[in-house]
């Protein structure tokens, strides 16, 4: 079976899961739409009444208000009000197409209720005469259900489409009757029925097709005239009203476009299944057919569908063939979508040249349908549009990528997560001028006017440095039948989000147009104001440019060119009220005052000490062998080391430094041994040679040899005077055949295979790993820029919650680097936030007990070499199901064995509680959304642990103490050379004493950059037991009895006052008290 056909099984098993169950539902719900019908058709009829006759009558006799908006035309002639029988009642819209799709909350219905020709006129169409008429109307069926007094049933009017001339009334059960009887005899409440099929009813205003000339109502007309004069002139109005006559059309053209998609759905069961794909697509995009929600929902995506199928391009062919199946249809769909820009050339059908050239002028998207005058796209702005063909390309790349799981990612998951959608939000408050004379915002023009301009203004300013950007409006909500409208906001606050266009954004010189081209310079400097200025760059030219700092102290770039723009151009009242919302991540990295916490300057000492020592190794004279590779393994050396190991102390911390990994390896030569003690001897006298050159070439340069491992493997600590520190080894690649010949040897004893196993472990790890790890990290720190400061939060947050000495630098590399890497079903992150909270999303709900973490570096691992990996993970969960050795698997296109980062941790019951943090952490941000307290995030409670070990700082000799400091020359030199010892930490040596020690009957938790204390829980191993030899802990007796057989035996407890006396003796000084919890 091919991979597409595949695909399709999964797509059509989804929409079958998906969709609403017509056929469980639907006669009882065509009974509930009868009996409403019958509702409908019995109200009496009204009028003719002057609107504020009408408005009484309703107020008084029903208690119900007229929902009319403010039109603000006092001089135009108010239109006779009436009510008559519908001329129609039909179900339309997603449930009468039946491709309705299940959500949490009740299923939607649409009812249209078409208003009867004769109480229309033909000039309804100007000045919102119709919607006048249209807002009475759907007040005297309000009436008419009052009137049917059904207690059951809760009536509620909102706005269609998010616009103040479209309101409609909803029809809920009460709270009261979700515990009425299921009536299905036809007889009952309405509400019960309502709440038994779990529904609800929307009932919406439509027209006849022919109640207004076509020609009256095209996109460039102008139905909104402020005069008496401008209302009877027949001559045109330059200055058309869009979506005036969009929104009036597009009631003409309910039942319509009902028939022709309900024929294009009984035709092609394909067709009617991309629509469901399209309608869950959008939905989890939170697309919707109200302005607030794009313009662009379930109806849209049909349409346009059917139009791409049945309709004709330019050369006289359908956009899509026949014979498709429905996920390649919806491909096709996001290709049209992606790949047109119908702002720039407009998609017509029955329309003449003349008039294409009209729509052409429009800064809107225009997908019009000439027969109905109607553009589809009316609802949508520019900023919608462009989010709109920004998900269809988003989605298409996933599509096209060999990528597992792709059916997941573009239906199933979620999309517009708060935090996690967008790099950076920022509130803009709408001025006391867009809200008008009330000082209140009367319905969604003044927001729309007032996004309109401040997205201009700020893409404007931003131009490259962002991918997207786009306000964030809620959706209008539903108010009492006894209110004509919603309640008025007075502080209304817009957020918009941007997608950051992260390797544009660091830019600090941004250049102009040149000083030749007047009118370019001109505009330039009217839009910048004294921001801008000319300047001469290297190359000779003479641009207009713009300079800005990017630093701790005055904000990044982005929040320097938001606020200088907002105040020049939006006004100083928008200025004042500016908020960058939860940008506050970068805070929680230590860093200088003067650096960006995205920059990579804060390890260029680093690099260069490094490139000052592999200088000075290839140069030295007198080495036996010819140098082949010098290749850094470290964190420091790969940007993602939470502090820079530097060989003096930060301002704020004083570290006892670790030297950085350096691996050395000589061109290959038959003089070496063929023993594996041999090789380490060998390698201890290169290195001392090393090091002699060494100190003889560099003055204060400090190289002592060690040794370290199973293998007493040695290593060369090489230190530079407050700048860096290196240990150096050596990788000679004979060691691994001779390690695996051991392993292979039936006559090696299991001590010594043990140790084999252990030293080829390390010898992968260290010197075939850890520096293709590190160049490959490098080289993706500079391809995305935020992806450094990403994987140093992580690291802090894991740090924050003790988990330090469990989860490798690593595997938190690997974590969050795969967030970069398969961003899926976003692009790759932005800004740090975005980068460090989609980690943790991914680590909430990764299972990994039955997973495998496969990151691909290269882009181009096939999927065989995925079968391969997780054919590895299934063989290590068949001979490990408990997961007493490897708990996570992480493999990648450089380390396909998987367990390299994990075999020495973390346990399983760490593991458990690493997801359980970060799955805290997600529903944190879930539930504060824009209000989130970032450092909420890294507060982790002690109050879980058995018992906390608290130490001495002042014993550490971690925080800078000036009065502590002494005088005396002798002692202060004597502390100085005490503290060069690289790679000395008391703490970490104390952690694994007391793991080696106690490790079966206590597990440890701390933080390695702040160790101001322990934190302890005891194993299930400690619970009272039989008494039996070779125990690994102290015990005490106690009085319970054991039988076993006809034996009864005494039990023992674990003796924790013992062990804790044994960790106070161990800690020595640096153990301040033992506080125990529980």
């Amino acid at each position: 079976m091919g991979t597409s056909d595949f695909t399709q099984l999964q797509v059509d098993k989804l929409v079958s899961e998906v969709r609403v169950n017509y056929e469980k539902q639907l006669t009882r719900v065509q009974r509930l739409l009868g009996r409403l019908k019958e509702i409908i058709n019995n109200i009496p009829d009204r009028g003719p009444l002057s609107v504020q006759m009408a408005k009484r009558i309703l107020r008084q006799r029903h208690d119900i208000a007229i929902p009319f908006p403010d039109f603000g035309l006092d001089d135009s002639p108010e239109p006779m009000l009436e009510y008559a029988k519908p001329s129609g009642i039909n179900i339309v819209g997603s449930y009468a197409r039946q491709t309705s799709i299940k959500t949490k909350d009740s299923t939607l219905i649409d009812i249209a209720v078409t208003i009867p020709f004769r109480l229309l006129q033909d000039k309804d169409y100007l000045n919102h005469r119709y919607f006048i008429k249209r807002a009475y109307y759907i007040a005297c069926i309000a009436a008419g259900l009052r009137e049917h007094q059904d207690d059951q049933l809760l009536l509620h009017f909102a706005y269609q489409n998010d616009h103040y001339l479209q309101p409609v009334l909803i029809l809920n059960p009460t709270e009261k009757s979700q515990v009425g009887p299921n009536l299905d005899d036809g007889a009952g409440s309405l509400g019960n029925d309502l709440s038994s099929l779990n529904v609800k009813i929307r009932i919406i205003i439509a027209t006849s097709q022919d109640v207004f000339l076509v020609n009256k109502t095209w996109p460039w007309n102008t139905c909104v005239r402020s005069s008496p004069e401008a209302a009877t002139s027949s001559k045109p109005v330059n200055n058309g009203t869009p979506f005036y006559n969009g929104t009036l059309m597009a009631e003409c053209s309910v039942e319509y476009y009902t028939d022709v998609l309900r024929q294009a759905y009984a035709d092609s069961e394909p067709f009617k299944g991309a629509c469901t794909l399209g309608s869950l697509w959008l939905r989890q995009r939170n697309f919707g057919a109200g302005t607030r929600r794009g313009g662009f929902g379930a109806f849209e995506n049909a349409i346009v569908m059917y139009f791409l199928v049945k309709g004709d391009n330019p050369q006289g062919r359908p956009v899509i063939p026949q014979g498709h199946n429905s996920f390649q249809l919806f491909r096709a769909f996001l290709k049209f979508m992606s790949s047109s820009n119908l702002i720039q050339e407009p998609w017509t059908k029955h329309t003449d040249a003349t008039k294409i050239s009209l729509l052409k002028s429009s800064r809107s998207p225009v997908f019009f349908d000439g027969s109905r005058t109607l553009n589809i796209f009316y609802k949508m702005t520019p900023w919608s549009y462009s989010r709109l063909r920004h998900e269809a390309q988003t989605t298409l790349d996933l599509i096209n990528a060999s990528i597992p799981d792709q059916v997941r990612l573009c239906f199933v998951s979620k999309i517009d997560r708060m935090l996690f959608q967008f790099d950076e939000y920022v509130k803009l408050e709408i001025p006391q001028e867009w809200k008008g004379k009330s000082g209140l915002i009367q319905h969604d023009e003044n927001i729309l006017d007032f996004c309109t301009k401040a997205h201009e203004v700020l893409t404007t300013a931003l131009s490259t440095r962002i991918k997207l950007l786009y306000p964030l409006v809620p959706a209008s909500g539903s108010w009492s039948i006894t209110e004509s409208g919603p309640s008025l906001c007075e502080n209304a606050v817009v957020t918009f989000g941007f997608l950051i266009n992260a390797e544009q954004m660091a830019q600090v010189v941004e250049r102009g147009p040149p000083a030749e081209e007047r009118n370019a310079a001109a505009a330039f400097r009217k839009f910048w104001g004294e921001k801008a200025e000319l300047r001469r760059f290297k190359d000779g030219s003479i641009l207009e440019s713009l300079i800005w700092t990017d630093d701790k102290d005055n904000g990044n770039i982005f929040k320097q060119i938001v606020n200088h723009v907002a105040k020049r151009h939006l006004g100083q009242e928008v200025a004042s009220g500016l908020s960058f919302v939860a940008n506050d991540f970068h805070h929680l990295l230590p860093m200088q005052p003067q650096q960006s916490p995205s920059s990579l300057t804060t390890f260029q000492p680093l690099q260069k000490a490094f490139s000052v020592l592999e200088t000075q190794i290839r140069e030295l004279k007198g080495i036996p062998l010819q140098i082949r590779r010098i290749a850094p393994a470290c964190a420091n050396l790969r940007y993602t080391s939470v502090i820079p190991q530097y060989t003096h102390s930060t301002p704020k911390y004083i570290q006892p430094f670790q030297p950085m990994n350096i691996v050395l390896q000589f061109e290959g030569s038959a003089r070496w041994p063929d023993d594996i003690f041999a090789i380490q001897r060998t390698k201890t006298a290169l290195l001392l040679r090393i090091a002699e050159l060494l100190e003889e070439v560099s003055t204060g340069l400090s190289a002592k040899v060690g040794v370290e491992n199973n293998l007493q493997a040695p290593f060369l600590d090489v230190v530079y005077p407050n700048t860096a520190a290196f240990r150096l080894l050596i990788h000679h690649d004979r060691e691994q055949t001779l390690l695996e010949r051991q392993l292979k040897d039936r006559c090696t004893t299991t001590h010594a295979r043990n140790q084999a196993s252990a030293a080829l472990a390390d010898y992968k790890r260290d010197f075939i790993q850890a520096p293709l790890h590190t160049q490959t990290l490098a080289s993706l720190c500079t391809r995305f820029p935020m992806l450094s400061a990403s994987v140093r939060l992580v690291k802090q947050w894991c740090n924050s919650h003790l988990l330090s000495p469990h989860i490798s630098e690593e595997y938190l590399e690997l974590l969050t680097a795969n967030t970069f890497i398969h961003p899926q079903p976003w692009q790759a992150p932005g800004s740090i936030r975005t980068g460090f909270l989609r980690t943790l999303a991914f680590v909430a709900k990764w299972d990994w007990r039955s997973e495998p973490l496969i990151v691909d570096f290269s882009g181009i691992m096939t999927s065989d070499e995925r079968y391969a990996i997780n054919i590895r993970f299934e063989a290590w969960r068949k001979t490990d199901p408990a997961m007493n050795r490897t708990v996570l698997f992480a493999a990648s296109n450089v380390d396909p064995e998987g367990i390299t980062w994990t075999q020495r941790g973390p346990i399983k019951v760490v593991a458990a509680r690493f997801t359980y943090l970060a799955r805290a952490a997600v529903q944190t941000v879930e539930n504060d959304g824009l209000k989130l307290d970032s450092e909420s995030l890294f507060n982790h409670s002690t109050s879980d642990y058995d018992f906390i070990i608290h130490l001495d700082q002042e014993a550490l000799g971690r925080m800078r103490d000036e009065s502590t400091q002494s005088s005396y020359k002798n002692i202060a030199l004597a502390s100085a050379a005490d503290g060069m010892r690289g790679g000395f930490d008391p703490v970490q040596l104390f952690i694994l004493e007391l793991g080696h020690i106690h490790g079966e009957s206590m597990v440890l938790f701390y933080n390695d950059i702040h160790p101001k204390f322990i934190a302890v829980l005891w194993t299930p191993k400690s619970e009272p037991r039989s008494l039996k030899p070779n125990l690994a802990f102290s015990t005490l007796p106690t009085s319970q009895l054991q039988r076993s057989g006809g034996d009864a035996r005494y039990q023992v407890t674990i003796n924790h006052q013992a062990i804790l006396g044994d960790i106070a003796r161990l800690g020595g000084d640096m153990v301040l008290r033992i506080e125990t919890r529980k």
